[in-house]
């Protein structure tokens, strides 16, 4: 729920991409976690950078999805 109203509030506030991919992970919504991924990617967040070892996202590391954005970035898998 928490993710979904800081998607919400995204459209006319500034959220962090980052962040409401870490809800939504941890939330189990993978689909909506790896969205909000792609965006901070878009965005550049600064975050991005740690993707491969951060644990908020070890739910998504076997999803295909999640090993492009790696790839794309040039970041191991871990």
């Amino acid at each position: 729920r928490a993710a979904e109203t800081r998607a919400e509030l995204s459209r006319v506030t500034y959220e962090s991409p980052w962040d409401i991919a870490c809800q939504y992970a941890a939330a189990g919504e993978d689909d909506m976690a790896l969205d909000w991924l792609e965006q901070a990617l878009e965005d550049r967040n600064p975050n991005m950078p740690y993707l491969s070892a951060s644990p908020f996202y070890d739910p998504l590391r076997e999803d295909p999805r999640f090993q492009d954005l790696l790839l794309r970035m040039g970041l191991p898998e871990r």
